[in-house]
């Protein structure tokens, strides 16, 4: 029993002298400064409107002197080098002389030994710009009763977007994302744009501003109207009114609607038959007005010829 409780510490008393090497020379090779390739994709934000970079994509290899420490715990291999064009002036070609620099600049907590190729240039191509008007996508999430009582509106109601000229002549607008639109919404702000590829846009968002108003139902009569009808004929018709129904907003009910509505007959479309009816179409309605429902679709006539 002895020997196996000496025999087993011995064994402990081994085992933590090496850990405790395997530590110490870790410590050690952590603590050694190494020299690491690493390839940094180069990103150009703010590239202008009117403007597209020929070649795009640019790649630095970058030597880096750092302790083993530091290549263990800093992300550095998914970095990438962000050039921001605002800080440079609007020219057909840019040169960049100390890519060295350039990376220093971006990785400031790194020792940068060397970079290659040192130096690049980029140039542009010029792209046409044209105004396209706004499309909101949207789908209603609304109650009974509860409508939009307006198009919904886009500010900016167009943005200005380029590319070349194959792409602008078949662009006549521009589509947000699906939102969805519910009996609180008013002001919907930064509606995200869905831009093209190979489209260029500053604006990437717009407010939608949507009108909900609640809805009731109101009844009344209007006056049927002959259009289009010859001097020489006398027509009779029935009914000479009709009684219509539709949803109006609470804010329009004290208004007098039937005055907001052009109903009629067209006389160049009457085609004289065994039951003598024409069709009666609306003309003009309230814009706010809806599920508009007429009493009946037809009119009964009969002609006189002088």
């Amino acid at each position: 029993m002895k020997n196996f409780i000496k025999n087993n510490t011995t064994l402990t008393v081994f085992l933590v002298c090496i850990l405790i090497s395997s530590f110490i020379w870790l410590s050690m090779s952590l603590s050694r400064v190494y020299s690491k390739d690493y390839i940094f994709p180069v990103i150009f934000e703010n590239i202008p409107v009117n403007k597209k970079i020929k070649k795009e994509t640019i790649f630095l290899k970058t030597k880096i002197s750092a302790s083993g420490w530091d290549l263990m715990t800093r992300k550095i291999k998914n970095r990438k080098i962000i050039i921001d064009l605002k800080k440079y002036p609007n020219e057909n070609a840019l040169n960049f002389s100390n890519t060295k620099s350039l990376v220093s600049e971006n990785f400031n907590d790194l020792n940068i030994i060397e970079t290659s190729p040192s130096f690049f240039t980029i140039s542009f191509e010029e792209l046409q710009t044209k105004k396209v008007s706004i499309k909101i996508n949207f789908e209603s999430d609304l109650p009974n009763n509860f409508f939009l009582s307006e198009d919904p509106k886009s500010i900016p109601d167009s943005i200005e977007v380029s590319s070349n000229k194959s792409i602008l002549e078949n662009l006549l607008f521009i589509e947000t994302e699906l939102i969805s639109i519910k009996k609180e919404d008013t002001i919907l702000k930064k509606i995200n744009l869905i831009i093209p590829e190979n489209v260029n846009s500053e604006s990437k968002t717009i407010t939608g501003v949507f009108k909900i108003e609640e809805y009731t139902e109101l009844e009344f009569t209007v006056t049927i109207n002959i259009e289009n009808k010859p001097e020489n004929v006398d027509l009779v018709f029935y009914p000479q009114e009709i009684k219509v129904k539709c949803l109006i907003p609470f804010s329009e009910f004290k208004k007098n609607m039937a005055s907001d509505f052009y109903i009629s007959v067209d006389f160049n479309n009457i085609e004289v038959s065994k039951d003598n009816t024409a069709f009666i179409s609306i003309k003009e309605s309230p814009k706010k007005a809806k599920n508009i429902q007429l009493e009946k679709d037809k009119i009964e006539f009969i002609i006189y010829s002088n």
